[in-house]
């Protein structure tokens, strides 16, 4: 049996999930005996605190659209976001221990900032069970994505390591990858043909 992967996701926009669907396709292309589980975090059946908060989320957004960029903003400097970073990583921190005592995975891969703060939050002897992967969905970093103890980093350019190596991220656990697409992509098509098959 190979190693054992554990996604976590969450389905606050598809571009969270659909890196997390990518990923477990490269994993299981190289490593074929791969166990692969992916979790949306913010489901009720995984926590309902983080589904709540999910769905007052939403509610907000609907009643007032431009809320996301104020959200953005405020919670993007160090103080105010490091605050409610904590507050949230606390509250979420019962749902990941859930889940690492469920799958026992040897590696956890977040696609979200939600569940790798709560990752970092966990104490020793919980992160020591695993490998910790923080792959960081956009081409900027935000404050909720600096989580110090989580063991690599994936991102998308050469600027977002330099942002996280000046929030103290070390620069020998930052990877530069790109964002992670699925393997369909990869192929290259030939137009005629498509237009032909359209």
């Amino acid at each position: 049996m190979g190693k054992s992967f554990l996604l976590v996701t969450a389905s606050i926009g598809s571009g969270h999930e659909k890196a997390a669907s990518a990923i477990a396709e490269g994993i299981q292309a190289y490593f074929p005996d791969a166990r692969i589980d992916t979790v949306d975090f913010m489901r009720w059946d995984t926590s309902f605190i983080n589904a709540f908060m999910k769905s007052c989320y939403l509610k907000m957004l609907a009643l007032v659209p431009n809320l996301y960029e104020f959200m953005y903003r405020f919670t993007d400097g160090n103080r105010k976001g490091g605050f409610i970073q904590l507050l949230m990583a606390q509250a979420m921190s019962r749902s990941i221990k859930r889940l690492v005592r469920k799958y026992r995975p040897d590696v956890i891969i977040c696609t979200h900032p939600f569940p790798a703060e709560a990752v970092s939050h966990l104490g020793d002897s919980w992160r020591q069970q695993f490998v910790s992967v923080a792959v960081i969905t956009d081409y900027s970093v935000h404050r909720m994505w600096i989580c110090p103890n989580m063991d690599l980093y994936f991102v998308g350019c050469d600027f977002m390591k330099k942002q996280l190596i000046a929030d103290g991220i070390r620069e020998d656990t930052i990877h530069v990858t790109g964002i992670p697409v699925s393997r369909d992509f990869y192929q290259a098509w030939d137009k005629a043909a498509c237009r032909q098959a359209a």
